[in-house]
Parts: structure tokens; sequence; C-alpha cells
């Protein structure tokens, strides 16, 4: 289980990876249309504003939400070990 939630996370943020490239290669290929003037200035600006827009929207969603599932994985594991260090605690107690 814990190795499927792994790659589970891996591949969210693989995505996320991926998703951004794209969104440089989109800036990057409508840089190359304003360059070559085949679109007027004016839209070009607009266009690329709208562009990365929606690029910082969808990573302030989507990194909200990993934000927080890793947060909650910080508390469930956070206790896991609290539980684990305790026990060795009373452990090492009940031999003294």
């Amino acid at each position: 289980m814990a190795a499927e939630h792994h790659t589970r996370k891996l591949e969210i943020y693989r995505a996320l990876f991926i998703l951004n490239k794209a969104f440089s290669r989109l800036h990057n290929n409508l840089g190359q249309l304003i360059a070559a003037q085949t679109v007027q200035p004016e839209y070009a600006v607009v266009w690329q504003d709208r562009l990365d827009e929606t690029q910082a929207e969808i990573n302030r969603r989507l990194t909200g939400i990993l934000n927080e599932q890793e947060s909650a994985d910080t508390r469930r594991i956070g206790q896991i070990n609290e539980q684990r260090e305790e026990s060795v605690r009373r452990k090492k107690t009940k031999r003294r």
C-alpha cells in the first residue's frame, strides 16, 4: 500500500512537471509566432498574459491540493513515529 501511495504521488508530481513543460512550449511557440510577425503585438501580449495566468492558476490550485496531501501524510507518519518511539521508550523502561 505504501509503495502504491508513493507511486501515485510521483505520478502526480510528474504530471504537474509535464504540464508546466507544455506551458513553456506554448509560451515559446507563441513567442516564435510573435517574432515572425504573424500575430499582431496587442493580441500577442494578451495571449501571453492569459497563458501565464492560466498556468499560475493551475499551479496554485494543484500545489494547494498537493500541500494538503503532504500535510496529511506528515501528520499520519508523525503519529506512527511517535507511537514507535513511545513503544521503544516503554521497552527500555521495562528492562531497567
